[in-house]
């Protein structure tokens, strides 16, 4: 009876580990893709106003913004796209833009309102 109590604890004690290692990953993981959303939304929304600037007006969609040949500089930009040439979020989904307004958001849950 002791021998199956302490395989049990054993088998305990190795399924918390290997719990927590899972768990700090996913939150390294987490913090990573929150760091690159930031950065490419203050990237692409800078985009968008850099075309304003030039061309008085929004840019009918963040490619046309990214993809502009403006007179005094070529950017380079780091976010990726999909097929369509529309910037995607680390989690690969397409940001959002509103034409309007130039607005830039994130269409990931929970990250909607930065």
């Amino acid at each position: 009876m002791r021998r199956k109590v302490w395989y049990a604890l054993i088998i305990g004690v190795a399924l918390v580990v290997v719990g927590a290692g899972w768990y700090s990953n996913h939150l390294a993981a987490k913090a990573a893709h929150e760091q690159a959303i930031i950065s490419e939304l203050r990237q692409l929304r800078g985009a968008v106003q850099m075309y304003k600037l030039t061309f008085k007006e929004n840019p009918k969609s963040l490619a046309a913004a990214m993809d502009a040949k403006y007179p005094f500089t070529t950017p380079t930009w780091s976010s990726p796209r999909d097929k369509e040439g529309s910037p995607v979020d680390p989690f690969k989904r397409a940001y959002q833009y509103d034409p309007k307004t130039g607005w830039v958001r994130s269409a990931t849950d929970p990250y909607q309102k930065w």
